[in-house]
C-alpha cells in the first residue's frame, strides 16, 4: 500500500501538491515522510532519485508550513473588529 502511496506523491509532485500537504495540518508531518522515505530504501527498494524526489517534495512542504505558521502569528493579535467579518462594498465604485 505504501508503495502505491508513493507512487502517486512522485506523479502528482508539483508546487500545487507540496502547498496541499502543507495545508492539511491535521496529517501532514515531516516525520512521517521521514519514516517513509527510510522505508523507500530499506523495504521497497526504490532508487535513489525516487528517494530524493519524494524528500524534495515532503521539504516544499516543510517550507510552506512554517510560512503558513508564521502567517498565523502574524495575524493573532488582530483587533477583534477585523475578525471573521466579512466586509463587502454596497456600492463599490466603477472605473
Amino acid at each position: 500500500m505504501l508503495d502505491h502511496l508513493i507512487d502517486l506523491y512522485l506523479h502528482l509532485d508539483s508546487k500545487t501538491l507540496a502547498a496541499a500537504l502543507a495545508n492539511d495540518q491535521r496529517s501532514f508531518s515531516v516525520e512521517t515522510f521521514d519514516d517513509a522515505a527510510n522505508r523507500m530504501s530499506s523495504v521497497l527498494g526504490r532508487t535513489s532519485v525516487d528517494i530524493q524526489t519524494f524528500k524534495a517534495l515532503a521539504q516544499r512542504a516543510k517550507e510552506i508550513d512554517i510560512s503558513n505558521k508564521k502567517k498565523d502569528e502574524d495575524y493573532d493579535d488582530a483587533p477583534d473588529e477585523f475578525i471573521g467579518k466579512d466586509i463587502w462594498i454596497a456600492n463599490p465604485i466603477q472605473l
